[in-house]
């Protein structure tokens, strides 16, 4: 387009003409485009008319700039279809405010043939198409147009040096941006606050901050902008300490920060400097920003990035009214804390309140429902992200993605990838991450693939999912792969990546590799710590781990529930209880005691370290008492023998409502098994099938154990074949089974029938044999062949466990020199097991000498070691050494060596009884006693002897006859006689080995009363029928 200037010219030479004839000749020159046009063009021509051309300029630029603030495009298209007509679009003084319109609505094409037909640009036209192409981020393009504007006449206004800085901030272009400050000083624009300010960012932007402060250091300091810009530049290269230095400078000053100051300030800050935040909040308060909608946003935002839960959401009550932003805000906050149930309670009330729900809130309420792993509540999440129009937003596609694949539906979360428009590396690494967590290490690996063959390259996060496959389930050369990879792309530099490398290495146990990586670390973040300080506690150094922490707090960070829960392991490893308590009262004060996440760590720490009444305090203060709590207290039960109380837990949840898992099954099945609970086991199996869990290999093999040791083998020989997945593991419960029934043959068979299917038997599978072996004094031969069978033929390295199996192989058939001579050649350092396999031989076969040799190791060991000075004793009492006997007994006492209380258990009619010694308590005790004095006057008739040697206390025999009769299972057995009909099998556990008298009392019980008596206790399951016993031999202690 060619400009014709003539009009205005001859407008301009002709200036003292008459004003009519001018105010005629524009009126026709517009008379046929303005015909039919708006007021907006009447406008101009009442302008033109009343004040002549030399205001054309002004007119058009204050028109121009009413259809930008409008958005008036069509407008401002005619007021430029006006000026082309009258040709003054070549006029740089209507030219500018051209290029800004279409700038403004995106129009680049437009706004450069506005530019390209100038006839003169002058320097406001050169700043605005510069402006245009830095908005657009066209960096190249606005280099190349400083390029020319510096070859021309023309020089940059502070808007065009401002738009240049910005395309140097951009793109970190440090040469280029001290190429322009020095053009800027040359123009005397450097004294400019905005030009300044921008220089400020620019160098912070660069990492240059030095250079930035000496740009400050030359304004003038009397302005808000430039202080807000320093300190903007610091929060960039995250300086948190000083930012709050300059503001305190700031205020020193005399100046009064604005809106934009303080949400400067609180987006820069964090944890480390919590106090001085909080004196900026109370600075807030003063000055009356609190009522700020951005403001208190910005001030919700500083507190949940600092997990202060209960500030953020008080803020969030106070605000007049809470917008889309705070709600997504504070529920991100909830769900980052672990408490999803809150963050889905603030999304019913932004519905209750009509907030309209964006992407944003979406979003968070998605994360929540992962967090919860919620997959009902977050399917009508994603109904209403479908309903809203969002199903194609990027970020919202990758969290439904992320949604199905952490709540176990890999196939749904597939399914939605699939249906995107496009995949970017968001989508790709939600899916990748999905499967991770899965520990799916082949479809990782397939997918990592698939995302480099459709041509994008991996980032920190899919190289950190690839990690973290890797260093669950992977090798280490895998990990050491991916690091050298990492290494080339430059990417190791990422706090992301270095943090997956402290965990791949740490959980490899390569902990000074760890360590390395992450002394490298510039900024050591929470998540850095946590994972060197997960590394030594999965290894077993727990001083070390609570060293570190200490250095956390040392250093000023806030520990978060992550790190706390992962301290807490630290206490359960170590059996610390003083330092879980001392962790309790900080998460207390750092407010997150309804944590869910934390409040489980909690229990299982509590419960493992033995303290099962606080355990069940912080779970009963839980407001979301869920599954993974729950476990921990049924296992923390059951760990410290309280089986009863754990199926009392199980029923509990039941009642509640909570939803059970594999693991409350499994930890259950535990508990029938201690408790020869039968009828429980029963019900809970039932259960199991109904919720699937009964194919699960896992599942599969403890139930196969409780069946066994509630004397039901043919259940655990049905529920084997029905495994559909059978793996070692399952045989290996049915092995173990058949050896505590002190049935080898069947055992062999079993253990024949794995390896005609095809498992390699493990060393798991080799002890189960071993321990059937070891029940029969004539089957030394096969233990030894199978010993030898496992080293040679299949290649599996003998543990100190297997050592130990063969010691009581030996000490069983009375072959104490091989037995002591194994002992001294065992390649592995000896335990308590080892020696009290022995010294229990030397009990049996009333060897004092080895036996007295066999309890001072095992009181080197183990001082307190209360079996040890049992058996010497019971070896002392064997061989009428009576006087030594009693002096042990003393000893014992005397070094705190506590006795396992005796306790014998019963299930009559689905509830399970308990009994100790002598027990009286039971509300049928007079019945019972009464069964026990009836059986022993017939046991007398048919000469049953009471084997009072057992005993040790100097008391006469009939005392001692009658403590045998208030043996634990004594009494289980006579409650189970008086309490079933005639002919019902009697099943009875012991948490400790039946006594000789018991066994032979049993034997006489079963043939007087013509029952089948079950007796599992801690060596094998006695079956007692017709006055025999299934194991054949003396077991007792």
């Amino acid at each position: 387009m060619n400009p014709d200037l003539s009009l205005l010219q001859r407008c301009a030479e002709n200036k003292a003409e008459d004003s009519a004839n001018k105010q005629g000749h524009v009126s026709h020159e517009h008379g046929h485009i303005m015909d039919s046009q708006s007021s907006l063009n009447n406008q101009v021509v009442d302008a033109v008319n009343e004040q002549g051309f030399s205001t054309y300029a002004s007119v058009y630029t204050s028109l121009l700039q009413r259809c930008t603030e409008n958005k008036s495009f069509a407008e401002g298209e005619q007021l430029h279809s006006w000026l082309v007509a009258t040709g003054l679009e070549s006029d740089s003084a209507v030219g500018a405010p051209l290029i800004r319109m279409y700038t403004f609505f995106g129009k680049t094409e437009e706004a450069w043939s506005v530019f390209s037909n100038l006839s003169k640009p002058n320097s406001f036209a050169w700043s605005a198409i510069i402006s245009a192409y830095a908005k657009l981020g066209q960096i190249d393009e606005v280099f190349k147009l400083y390029t020319c504007m510096q070859n021309s006449t023309s020089e940059l206004d502070g808007h065009g040096f401002t738009a240049v800085l910005q395309a140097c901030s951009i793109s970190s272009d440090i040469q280029w941006g001290r190429k322009v400050h020095n053009h800027i000083i040359e123009s005397g624009w450097d004294k400019d606050i905005f030009v300044g300010s921008t220089l400020i960012d620019m160098y912070s932007s660069c990492r240059c901050v030095a250079d930035a402060h000496a740009v400050f250091d030359r304004l003038p300091r009397g302005n808000l902008v430039t202080w807000s810009a320093l300190m903007k530049g610091y929060a960039q290269l995250n300086q948190v300490n000083k930012v709050i230095e300059i503001y305190k400078q700031m205020r020193q000053q005399g100046l009064d920060p604005d809106e934009v100051t303080f949400i400067g300030i609180l987006k820069a800050s964090s944890s480390s400097v919590f106090g001085d935040a909080q004196q900026i909040h109370a600075d807030i308060v003063e000055r009356g920003f609190e009522q700020s909608l951005w403001v208190s946003n910005a001030l919700i935002h500083f507190y949940v990035r600092c997990d202060d839960l209960v500030l953020a959401s008080g803020i969030f009550n106070k605000m007049p009214e809470q917008g889309p932003v705070a709600y997504s805000t504070l529920m991100a906050g909830y769900t980052q804390c672990n408490q999803g149930h809150q963050a889905l309670q603030l999304y019913e009330r932004s519905q209750k309140h009509l907030v309209e729900a964006d992407a944003a809130i979406l979003v968070c309420t998605l994360k929540a429902c992962i967090s919860l792993t919620d997959l009902d509540y977050g399917e009508r999440i994603h109904s209403c992200i479908i309903d809203c129009g969002f199903e194609d937003n990027m970020a919202i596609g990758s969290t439904v993605i992320d949604f199905y694949a952490k709540c176990g539906d890999l196939s749904d979360a597939q399914r939605h990838f699939l249906r995107l428009p496009t995949q970017n590396i968001v989508t790709w690494n939600a899916l990748i991450t999905g499967y991770s967590q899965q520990e799916n290490k082949e479809m990782v690996l397939q997918l990592f693939d698939q995302l480099q063959a459709g041509g994008l390259s991996p980032d920190s996060v899919t190289l950190g999912a690839i990690l973290k496959t890797c260093s669950n389930i992977g090798t280490l050369e895998n990990s050491r792969c991916i690091h050298i990879d990492l290494v080339k792309r430059g990417l190791d530099v990422d706090n992301s990546i270095s943090n997956a490398l402290i965990d791949t290495y740490a959980k490899h146990g390569r902990i000074a590799e760890a360590h390395i990586i992450f002394n490298s670390l510039l900024n050591k973040d929470i998540v850095a710590w946590s994972s060197l300080i997960g590394g030594y506690i999965q290894h077993g150094q727990c001083d070390e781990a609570f060293q570190l922490f200490e250095s956390v707090q040392l250093e000023g960070l806030r520990p978060d529930p992550v790190m706390f829960a992962c301290i807490l392991k630290a206490c359960c490893s170590s059996r610390d209880l003083e330092q879980g308590r001392q962790l309790n009262a900080e998460i207390v004060c750092g407010g997150w005691e309804e944590d869910v996440f934390l409040g489980n760590a909690l229990v299982d720490m509590y419960a493992k370290c033995g303290n099962l009444e606080d355990a069940c305090r912080v779970l009963c203060k839980l407001e979301d008492r869920s599954t993974v709590g729950w476990n921990s207290l049924i296992s923390g039960y059951l760990d410290h023998g309280d089986s009863q109380e754990a199926l009392r837990l199980f029923k509990k949840m039941g009642a509640q409502g909570v939803d059970k898992n594999i693991v409350t099954y499994i930890c259950c099945l535990k508990a029938c098994s201690n408790l020869a609970a039968l009828e429980h086991g029963r019900h809970i199996h039932r259960c199991m099938i109904n919720e699937g869990y009964e194919m699960d290999v896992v599942a599969g093999s403890t139930l196969i154990n409780m069946y066994s040791n509630c004397g039901s083998l043919e259940d655990a020989q049905i529920l084997l074949q029905r495994l559909i997945r059978r793996n070692t593991v399952a045989w290996s419960a049915l092995i173990s089974g058949h050896a505590q029934h002190n049935e080898y043959y069947a055992a062999l068979r079993c253990f024949q029938q794995m390896e005609e299917e095809g498992f390699k038997p493990d060393n798991i599978a080799f002890l189960c044999l071993l321990s059937a072996c070891s029940g029969n004094p004539c089957l030394v031969d096969e233990g030894c062949r199978h010993f030898k069978s496992m080293l040679h033929d299949h290649h599996v390295q003998p543990s100190i466990e297997h050592y130990n199996s063969m010691v009581q192989i030996f000490g069983h058939a009375d072959r104490l020199n091989l037995a002591e001579d194994l002992v001294e050649t065992i390649p592995f350092q000896t335990n308590s097991t080892t020696w009290t396999s022995l010294l229990n031989a030397c009990k049996r076969h009333g060897n004092v000498l080895l036996g007295r040799r066999c309890f001072d190791q095992l009181i080197r060991i183990d001082p307190e070691n209360a079996a040890g000075h049992i058996l010497m004793a019971g070896v002392y009492t064997q061989v009428g050494m009576l006087e030594n006997a009693r002096e042990l007994e003393e000893l014992r006492r005397h070094s705190n060596g506590w006795k396992k209380p005796a306790k014998a258990f019963i299930e009559i009619d689905n509830e399970v009884h308990s009994f100790v010694v002598g027990d009286q308590a039971h509300p049928r005790s007079s019945d019972i006693q009464g069964k026990i004095i009836s059986l022993n006057m017939q046991m007398m008739k048919e000469s049953y002897q009471p084997c009072t040697e057992t005993v040790v206390d100097t008391v006469t025999f009939p005392d001692k006859a009658a403590t045998l009769c208030g043996h634990s299972e004594r009494l289980a057995i006579a409650f189970g006689l008086i309490s079933t009909a005639q002919g019902t099998t009697i099943r009875v556990s012991k948490n400790l080995r039946m006594c000789l008298d018991c066994h032979q009392a049993t034997k006489f019980i079963s043939k007087l009363e013509m029952r089948e008596i079950i007796v599992a206790d801690t060596y094998c399951v006695h079956h007692f029928d017709d006055g025999e016993c299934s194991c054949q031999y003396d077991h007792s202690l």
